[in-house]
């Protein structure tokens, strides 16, 4: 296959094929390797820098047997960002899931006249695994010179800060060098995991005077999936609350108000204790850090 130039896809994007047709149609083939027996949805990763779109007919066989599993389409959109834009083949406006047998398969793509894009990958996903999310477009960061630039956000005015790894979280408390995607400033960072194996997450503070207070979270997350974070919060009485867990926030540290469900500004007295309980992922695997907690 031809790869595309950098003027068409630049390097920070990635490998992908030239896909190109002229006054006559072409045929793209592309064989990938069936893990197992299972019905699988088909997603096309491509690169498209030109302002049009174009209808993509898909088709998968497999060498044992010449019928076609599926018969199917793609459109291809304007698509210029610094990451792939993914479509699933679909058949009479629904995911085409295709019963494939362990082994090679192959994926005819039927390009227009007159059509180029980049195409990056074709991927394979069980279904039961599918899930619209995987066609929902993400940011990453903000790139200069092709490395993430990291974020910062301004101090809170007489603010105090709280370490979520300190008392009994110092245990499972994780350094940034020994997370499991890399962070700007990794050395200067400790983070406590809200995950599958850790569900809830307690961190206690003292107020330094009577009056209205409002909480931030700082955190990291890595898989880039918005989630909600229930939390409890307890001084004289009991307050139910939640983080919304962005997604711009991957290797780079982002920080989110507690939103309280009251209906007026929360009152402490003066060096009145309190604690939080970070809780709501114990259904899920998709984890989250915290590991800077604000009060003001």
């Amino acid at each position: 296959a031809i790869q595309v130039p950098v003027e068409i896809l630049p390097e920070i994007i990635g490998p992908a094929a030239h896909v190109q047709a002229g006054e006559d149609k072409k045929v793209i083939e592309s064989n990938i390797e069936v893990p197992e027996d299972y019905d699988y949805a088909i997603v096309i990763e491509y690169h498209n820098p030109d302002k049009y779109q174009a209808p993509i007919m898909v088709e998968i066989t497999q060498q044992d047997n010449d019928t076609i599993h599926v018969n199917g389409s793609i459109t291809v959109h304007h698509c210029p960002f610094a990451t792939f834009c993914r479509e699933v083949v679909t058949d009479g406006g629904e995911v085409a899931t295709v019963p494939l047998k362990k082994g090679t398969a192959t994926v005819q793509l039927h390009i227009p006249k007159m059509t180029q894009f980049g195409l990056a990958a074709v991927n394979l996903v069980a279904k039961n695994r599918w899930t619209n999310e995987y066609l929902q477009q993400v940011p990453v960061c903000v790139r200069k010179d092709g490395i993430c630039v990291p974020q910062q956000h301004p101090p809170a005015g007489n603010s105090i800060a709280t370490e979520a790894e300190v008392g009994v979280n110092q245990d499972n408390a994780i350094t940034g060098d020994k997370l499991p995607f890399p962070i700007a400033h990794a050395k200067e960072v400790t983070v406590v995991p809200l995950d599958e194996n850790q569900g809830t997450l307690d961190i206690s503070g003292v107020v330094p005077g009577r009056g209205h207070y409002m909480f931030l979270v700082h955190y990291f997350n890595p898989d880039n999936t918005p989630l909600d974070i229930g939390v409890l919060l307890q001084n004289e009485h009991y307050y139910e609350g939640e983080v919304d867990i962005a997604q711009f926030s991957k290797g780079i540290a982002n920080q989110k108000g507690l939103k309280l469900k009251i209906s007026k500004a929360l009152t402490f007295s003066e060096n009145e204790p309190f604690l939080l309980d970070f809780h709501g992922l114990l259904q899920n695997s998709l984890p989250s850090y915290l590991f800077l907690f604000y009060r003001y």
